[in-house]
This record gives structure tokens, C-alpha cells and sequence, in this order.
């Protein structure tokens, strides 16, 4: 986004008022809010990432590493469930006979 409203900032803007008139707004209300907040780059970018794309951006103090290991945490002990049952089975003495289990 950064790139495009450097190479093509006219189309971006354009781009933004059109969503804010989906969202409501009058194309002269959209048209001055958008310019207005054009001004400030950074935040514009910011404000495209949120609307345009829908992705937030990430805070300062957000950890990559951590949030990683939730994922894989979660995915082990929910992936596991599915499985309980036939781990539950398996273990269950049925005696002598033979008997599948499917």
C-alpha cells in the first residue's frame, strides 16, 4: 500500500472515497474526509490497510514467536481430540478375542 500511494496516490484516494460511499457517506462527505486524511501518509496507509485490505496493523510490543508457539500450541492439544478416541480404544483390554474396531 505504501508503494501504490507513492506510484499512484490519485487512484488510491479515489479507491478509498468509493468505499466510504459504500459505507454511507455522500461522495463530498467521502471526498473531504479522504483528503483530509490523505495528508498524513503513514496514517493513510494505515487507514487503507484497515479498510481496503481488512488487516490490522500489528503493534510495537506484538511477538511473532509467541503468537507462533500459541498456534502450534493449539493446533497439538485441538488436533489431539479427534484422535482421543481411537487412543481410548487401542488401550482397552477386550480379552481374548479378537476384535476390530472400526
Amino acid at each position: 500500500e505504501m508503494w501504490e500511494m507513492e506510484n499512484n496516490p490519485e487512484g488510491e484516494i479515489q479507491e478509498m472515497i468509493e468505499i466510504f460511499e459504500g459505507k454511507g457517506l455522500s461522495k463530498e462527505d467521502a471526498t473531504t474526509a479522504i483528503m483530509a486524511m490523505s495528508k498524513n501518509k503513514e496514517f493513510f496507509v494505515d487507514l487503507m490497510m484497515a479498510f481496503e485490505l481488512e488487516l490490522e496493523v500489528p503493534s510495537e510490543d506484538d511477538n511473532p514467536y509467541f503468537d507462533g508457539l500459541v498456534t502450534f500450541c493449539s493446533f497439538v492439544c485441538f488436533g489431539f481430540v479427534p484422535l482421543l478416541g481411537y487412543v481410548v480404544l487401542y488401550s482397552i483390554d477386550l480379552g481374548d478375542d479378537k476384535v476390530t474396531i472400526l
